[in-house]
């Protein structure tokens, strides 16, 4: 029988044992090394459970810690420190050991809660690389906690945990209690005590603007430091001016435009810029004049340009590309003043909008789409199906290239439900009929030849989603659009053909003298209304104009009875989600296999509630024929012969 590696005896049946792992064994060969004991496990080994337990509490008695910690420190010194409150991992910071909590509904220091396993490792490194006595205080809070900080909920500053991990001391601001802080600034002076989160992220802000030295809106600003401290925290645009003129003092210029945040611009970069230009126009040939004037101008519509929000989360949306007055305001007003110089023409706002698209879409390719750019090239895509043709757009820099297109369409189908938001009460019709793809083909196989679905709502349901810029695969949209195949078996036993019920023969009295007689009345008296009086005073409001919604299709040969049963739960499924009555049209051969297959089902299933309907075309085609049945050899079918194609004739008679 195997022994105990910490107590050397044996692994009875009666103790409880563990078996040790991987991190488990680095554990306890760290502590081993710091206890300078000759212990060293291994993964799979078995211990007694007390005894691994006893020997990572480094505050044990059993084994004797040897940490490499100041002898200068005496054990009246630890008295000392045991005689202080109790320490609680909720309430005090596991460094400092002060109380750390908010404030007056203010943030005060910089609070944070341990929510991972390597935090504590790293502080537990931490303490050893220090070996000093607050090296060793932090070590013990830690082995109070059973090992598990996060499980603890313990808490720290976040300034402590930074001058504990860099070899500093104890910070001197809250060496006290946070209470006491608050009592000495209030006696010390009149006023708003100073924040110091909030200064400490001004501060670094400030450094990032001046290393870059670039062009940046006080709003931008502002949202930048609401990332670093918080909201409560940030200062006010305001605030942030006068905070901005306090540090950087006459080198900064505000550029402020009435609709428009204020920009900060360094007076260095305009006065280089001026000055390179006022120093070529004296040295230089006027042809030289010109082209630095030009560069000049260029270089301040390039700045301007690159103030431009990005937007390449998502695309731009319908409304934006349909627009004149957005298209127009995505341009930059010094583009639009140099643009406008430009044209001859009275009115060309549009083509203003399409050559600055075209300009901020070349100067900044990767992080703007613009709204023009990206709509173009959808649109020729659309139309003409040309790779060629949207390619060579796209190297002219009037649209979006090919790929950037397809993406689009990627998106906008993964984007896209096949569920309507039927907020309206629309009315609802489903039409599903055969649909072929890819028919030309050489040898004529090969070809998709399955069932389509779309919806018809009146009035129309506009939804307004936004395209998200995403890399969605193939399988995800495939997903989106999956449709569950249902396969149709016949009951045998009570399965019927479907028939046409003989109609009964109604006795209808003739009114119609009646209306003979009101016109003979009305007609010398001049009471009756003209046609277009009596268009006048029809009543009622337009519904508005349909909209087409098209739903996946089915790929299964359409006349198959499996195909069309997935197609009628797949109809009522979502006639359920639009809240609405399954009303279903097909043409004349799937109507009639539709029409059994809804006749033989149990009066318990979901397709008793399904309306379907032949389709016009088909209706009109069954009156005609019937007239042509019973008008056969009267000469009917040569005079249809001179409306339509003779062969037609025969499938309309």
């Amino acid at each position: 029988m195997d022994s105990c590696i910490f107590c050397d005896k044996l692994l009875e049946n009666g103790e409880p044992t563990v078996k040790l792992g991987k991190k488990g064994c680095d554990n306890i060969n760290k502590i081993s090394s710091d206890r300078h004991k000759e212990i060293f496990t291994a993964p799979g080994q078995t211990v007694h459970h007390d005894c691994r337990r006893d020997f990572i509490n480094l505050k044990s008695t059993r084994w004797k810690i040897s940490l490499n910690v100041d002898p200068e420190i005496s054990d009246t010194e630890r008295d000392l420190r045991s005689s202080k409150p109790l320490f609680k991992f909720k309430d005090n910071c596991l460094f400092c050991g002060q109380t750390a909590k908010n404030y007056k509904r203010k943030r005060g220091y910089d609070v944070v809660c341990v929510r991972t396993l390597d935090f504590q490792s790293s502080v537990e490194t931490a303490c050893r690389e220090r070996n000093d006595k607050w090296g060793e205080e932090v070590f013990n809070r830690i082995q109070m906690a059973h090992s598990d900080l996060h499980a603890a909920d313990a808490v720290y500053h976040a300034q402590c945990n930074s001058n504990f991990r860099t070899g500093k001391q104890m910070p001197q601001t809250i060496a006290t209690t946070p209470e006491d802080n608050l009592k000495k600034r209030k006696t010390s002076y009149a006023g708003r005590p100073k924040n110091d989160t909030a200064e400490n992220g001004f501060q670094e802000i400030m450094l990032k603007i001046e290393k870059n030295r670039k062009q940046i809106s006080i709003a931008d600003v502002v949202r930048e430091m609401e990332k670093i401290c918080g909201v409560e925290n940030t200062y006010s645009i305001v605030h942030m001016k006068k905070k901005i003129l306090d540090y950087f003092g006459k080198s900064v210029l505000f550029t402020e435009e009435e609709g428009k945040p204020s920009i900060l611009t360094f007076r260095d970069n305009i006065s280089s810029i001026l000055h390179t230009f006022y120093n070529r126009r004296g040295k230089e040939n006027k042809e030289e004049e010109k082209k630095s004037i030009i560069s000049t101008a260029a270089q301040l519509i390039k700045e301007d340009i690159k103030l431009i929000t990005s937007k390449d989360i998502y695309y731009p949306s319908a409304e934006e590309m349909e627009s004149e007055t957005s298209n127009a305001d995505y341009v930059p007003r010094s583009l639009r003043i140099f643009l406008n110089s430009l044209f001859s023409e009275a009115d060309c706002i549009t083509k203003i909008s399409a050559i600055g698209h075209a300009i901020i879409q070349a100067t900044r390719p990767r992080s703007v789409i613009a709204p023009l750019q990206i709509g173009l090239g959808i649109q020729m895509h659309h139309h003409f199906g040309s790779r060629f043709l949207v390619d060579t757009l796209y190297n002219l820099g009037f649209c979006s290239s090919y790929s950037e297109v397809q993406k689009f369409e990627m998106n906008a189908a993964a984007s896209r439900s096949t569920e309507n938001e039927n907020d309206s009460q629309s009315f609802v019709q489903f039409v599903a009929d055969n649909v072929d793809h890819n028919i030309r083909s050489l040898d004529g196989f090969g070809t998709f030849h399955g069932m389509g679905i779309i919806s018809a709502s009146t009035p129309g349901i506009k939804t307004a989603r936004a395209v998200p810029r995403t890399n969605p695969s193939i399988k995800e949209i495939t997903a989106l659009a999956k449709i569950n195949i249902k396969f149709y078996k016949e009951q045998s036993n009570s399965f019927r053909q479907l028939k046409y019920e003989v109609l009964k023969k109604r006795e209808m009295g003739n009114e119609t003298w009646k209306l003979d007689l009101l016109s003979k009345i009305c007609w010398p008296l001049k009471l009756s209304a003209s046609w277009s009086a009596i268009m006048h005073k029809t009543s009622g409001s337009y519904p508005g104009q349909s909209n087409i919604t098209f739903l996946p299709m089915i790929d299964l040969n359409p006349s198959d009875e499996s195909c069309i049963y997935t197609t009628l739960h797949f109809v009522c499924k979502e006639a359920k989600k639009n809240k609405c009555t399954p009303i279903l049209t097909f043409d004349q051969p799937l109507y009639w296999k539709a029409m059994t297959i809804v006749q033989n089902e149990p009066t318990t299933s979901s397709l008793k509630c399904l309306v379907l309907k032949l389709g016009g075309f088909h209706a009109e085609m069954s009156f005609i024929g019937s007239i042509g049945y019973l008008m056969s050899g009267s000469g009917l079918m040569n005079i249809f012969e001179t409306v339509y194609a003779s062969t037609a004739v025969s499938y309309i008679s």
